[in-house]
């Protein structure tokens, strides 16, 4: 009778610790995950850099590197979508239960190929290129430029009449010398160079503003203010480059940054 009560009492015990943990993984954990791996091509297994990795919940991302390594802070339930030009998206989901605050994963991506259209290329010489020119179909009908009317120059008689002397004012050197140094011509350059240099500022400003740089870096807060005051692109660079290349510029401004800080 011993014996039962006793194997009741362990048969108990277990039950109740096997319920707790069933209680327990069945929560979603709270607090933020620290999600780093690299980025590989599905094809060889190497490494696949700047990949751009990002939380399709909260919009922040950053870059893979060279070695494809990359990391970011995300929440548990989370998608994180992968993308670069020449591969197939992929998305990657943080378990919901996961326990730890670290998780390394691999994201393997496939190759993408592009189906372009068939071009023939032909010779076209110079006698059939003017046949087919003259053989050309064009529409009769002039197009309405709706050009600003021409005002017509005062004739001779009309500027005898009216004592004023010569009517035509033809260019010459006191012209250009004039348009160089006349305070009017030197405030008009001035305006002009003004207008150039706002409107470089708004293309700036357009390409490289604060919700990009922290896309791409993945910082917040006052770090991402630091990183701001750091990382200083040069203007003509921001305003020929694309979006890529911008990205690319940041993420290598952000390794200098974090190597400033150890």
């Amino acid at each position: 009778m011993n014996r039962y009560i006793f194997f009741m009492f362990i048969l108990t015990v277990l039950l109740a610790g096997v319920r707790q943990q069933a209680k327990a993984q069945a929560s979603p954990v709270a607090g933020l995950v620290q999600v780093q791996g690299f980025t590989l091509r599905k094809d060889s297994l190497t490494p696949a850099p700047y990949v751009t990795v990002t939380n399709l919940r909260s919009r922040f991302g950053t870059i893979s590197a060279d070695n494809g390594y990359f990391t970011l802070q995300a929440q548990r339930g989370d998608t994180l979508e992968f993308s670069a030009v020449n591969l197939q998206p992929a998305v990657f989901v943080v378990p919901a239960y996961y326990p730890s605050a670290r998780l390394a994963i691999r994201a393997v991506l496939t190759t993408r190929t592009y189906q372009l259209d068939e071009v023939v290329v032909r010779p076209y010489t110079e006698k059939q290129f003017k046949k087919d020119l003259l053989a050309l179909q064009l529409p009769d009908d002039e197009p309405d430029l709706q050009l600003p009317a021409i005002p017509r120059l005062a004739t001779p008689s009309a500027v005898a009449q009216s004592g004023l002397g010569v009517g035509v004012t033809i260019g010459g050197p006191l012209t250009a010398l004039y348009d160089r140094f006349s305070r009017e011509a030197k405030s008009r350059r001035r305006l002009a160079a003004i207008m150039a240099a706002d409107q470089r500022k708004k293309m700036y400003n357009a390409k490289l503003n604060r919700d990009f740089v922290a896309r791409v870096t993945g910082l917040a807060g006052t770090e991402l203010e630091d990183f701001i005051q750091h990382c200083k692109l040069d203007e003509n660079f921001v305003i020929e480059a694309n979006e890529y290349e911008v990205a690319v510029a940041l993420r290598q401004c952000l390794q200098d940054f974090r190597k400033g800080r150890n």
